[in-house]
């Protein structure tokens, strides 16, 4: 019997399977957190991009080990935070199967870079029927120049507390 696994190990996690490229560039948020009413209404999503790796030396501080408050390198991820604007809201009507959209207002002051985004003829109307909102937050582009050519816009929701 040979002894494959000595001379030529795996080739990485498991973990990683399948290996294929990312259907979209830009990730989804799966779940918001829950609504607080004590808290005031605030934005419960942000973007940001991978911009790149680094590393950075810092005094470590943790008692009973070997390096405590000693100098160590550690590998950092930069994340690109882009400033984002609200460019519309979505309005969402509860079905029994689920959100379902309902309509979409954007702003006026959209820039002309966003609009690449949408469609031609977007004069929809915001209706006292949909019962939840979120904005629609776009970001400014990308900080480095050339890296994105249009904006990512993504439904942020916004914990509102009923009024009654």
């Amino acid at each position: 019997m040979s002894h494959r696994k000595f001379s030529a190990p795996r080739h990485g996690s498991l973990g990683f399977l399948p290996r294929k490229r990312s259907s979209r560039h830009r990730g989804k948020v799966k779940s918001f957190p829950k609504d607080d009413p004590s808290k005031p209404v605030h934005l419960t999503a942000f973007l940001g991009y991978k911009a790149g790796m680094t590393h950075i030396v810092r005094e470590v501080d943790r008692p009973g080990s070997k390096v405590n408050k000693k100098e160590v390198v550690e590998a950092v991820t930069i994340v690109e935070t882009p400033p984002m604007v609200v460019v519309g809201i979505v309005g969402y009507v509860e079905t029994p199967r689920g959100l379902r959209t309902f309509k979409t207002v954007f702003a006026e002051h959209i820039s002309d870079e966003c609009k690449r985004r949408f469609y031609k003829n977007c004069s929809a109307r915001l209706c006292p029927m949909s019962s939840i909102q979120a904005p629609l937050a776009g970001g400014k582009g990308s900080l480095e120049a050339g890296n994105e050519p249009h904006p990512h816009v993504v439904p942020v929701y916004l914990p509102l507390t009923p009024q009654g």
